[in-house]
């Protein structure tokens, strides 16, 4: 375990304990609050010395018990109720959403039990308190909920969970409102709430699922350049992982045959046409430099010695478009430069050094990493060396690389989500029916009188 990750995880044990400490003491005060506060009118001064225990009847000795039960059991809802949204609070900092999203739609539970019945019995100060922290429970349970429908189609799983949780939550809150002698009021909005999620939620991940994938345009060019005419260069270029942040390629420029004899070493590569590296998250190694061209051009340079020249990073650039089980990659192209292709930047010699010229020869090779067991190549070009390998190479000059992708396992998780997209489409209609069913009994049609 690095350095690093030991100072986030105690970062993270920290923020626990104090999210915990914070959540008791606010619990403590506000359970001190509904205790302690007054219930009804104060006995006048004089009157209290002449009003004994004896005095006061059975019945409201009994009644003041109950309230203080009830203020007790106020408070207990309110602790309950703010654990839970600080436990949900430290999950969004984690980054786990379904955890935030049980313990948020747990305390929106917790205080529609606190709420039901008459606020009379509970005193205004705690019906205030409780429908405050409810009002942020909800509000809290419904921003966690949405943020995670965009993305929560990957899986039946992530595409199921967010949707339950949604319908528990509307039907508390429509439990609550029924309870206040809204019950045709509260039934109506809770089936159309949860007809119009359904339908959100499905005509959303239909066209992810049933969208054609098209190939991206070409973009991206890598022009290698030598000083010494005679060198014999050999340039590899690696595509290792595809992800949020972008494509990661890693270059090495190797010597071909003897350097000796070279009276220059130095090799320069010109990336155009967008290709480029980030400015973050990069690797160089062996004495490259990087630098950015007033044209919006990077030049890479370095010299051959014993050991490999590499460089790595993030490019930009969009090279890859999927849709559900299938996708196309188009790899940037790579020349030897050649007297069509020796424009240079305005700045290039001066940025250099030194006069480009292209090399003796060029020995080109790109590979676009790993399929995984169940991906399949479907077309290729220029053609594979060996089957699913996505490894090309050529001698100055390989453009216009792309292939094509099926992955059997994502085949199967889009159908998976179909099928129960369709099922949610047919849940849906029936709540809208029934939401129809019960604003035409309210209302119902009146007789003519014979």
């Amino acid at each position: 375990m690095t350095a690093s990750r030991k100072t986030g995880e105690s970062g993270r044990h920290r923020r626990l304990g104090l999210v915990v400490v914070l959540s008791a003491v606010l619990g403590a005060l506000l359970g001190r609050l509904l205790t302690t506060r007054p219930q009804g009118g104060a006995l006048h001064p004089g009157a209290a010395a002449s009003v004994t225990t004896a005095d006061v009847p059975v019945t409201a000795r009994g009644s003041g018990s109950q309230q203080r039960v009830r203020r007790g059991t106020s408070a207990g809802y309110g602790l309950l109720a703010s654990l839970l949204l600080a436990v949900s609070g430290w999950q969004i900092n984690l980054d786990h959403g379904l955890p935030a999203q049980i313990a948020a739609v747990a305390a929106v539970l917790v205080l529609v039990v606190a709420l039901r019945g008459s606020a009379k019995r509970r005193g205004r100060w705690a019906s205030g308190v409780l429908a405050g922290l409810a009002i942020l429970a909800i509000a809290l349970a419904l921003v966690l909920i949405m943020s995670e429908l965009p993305g929560s189609t990957a899986d039946v799983n992530g595409l199921l969970a967010p949707l339950m949780l949604f319908i528990v939550l509307v039907g508390t809150v429509a439990w609550l409102v029924a309870s206040r002698g809204r019950v045709v009021l509260a039934e109506v909005a809770a089936l159309l709430l949860i007809a119009s999620m359904l339908g959100f939620v499905s005509f959303a991940s239909i066209p992810r699922f049933t969208a054609p994938v098209a190939a991206p345009e070409l973009a991206g060019n890598a022009v290698v350049f030598a000083v010494d005419p005679i060198a014999e260069l050999s340039v590899e270029f690696s595509y290792e992982s595809w992800g949020p942040a972008g494509m990661w390629m890693s270059l090495r420029v190797r010597p071909v045959g003897d350097i000796e004899r070279l009276v220059s070493r130095a090799w320069v590569i010109l990336l155009l046409d967008g290709l480029r590296f980030k400015e973050e998250q990069q690797q160089a190694g062996n004495g490259i430099l990087l630098t950015d061209a007033a044209d919006g051009s990077q030049i890479l340079s370095g010299a051959l010695g014993q050991s490999d020249s590499t460089y790595a990073g993030f490019v930009t650039g969009s090279f890859e478009q999927s849709a559900a089980s299938r996708s196309v990659v188009s790899l940037p192209a790579v020349h030897a430069a050649s007297p069509r292709r020796l424009h240079q930047p305005s700045n290039v010699v001066q940025i250099v050094g030194h006069l480009l010229v292209s090399p003796r020869s060029l020995a080109i090779s790109v590979d676009g990493g790993n399929l995984d067991p169940l991906e399949t190549v479907t077309q290729a070009s220029p053609p594979l060396e060996v089957q699913n390998k996505l490894f090309w190479r050529a001698q100055n000059e390989l453009v216009g690389i792309t292939y094509s992708t099926f992955d059997q396992s994502a085949e199967d998780r889009s159908r998976n989500v179909l099928f129960v997209i369709a099922i949610l489409l047919g849940a849906a209609i029936p709540c809208l029916v029934a939401a129809m069913q019960v604003l035409l009994r309210m209302n119902p049609p009146r007789r003519r009188p014979d």
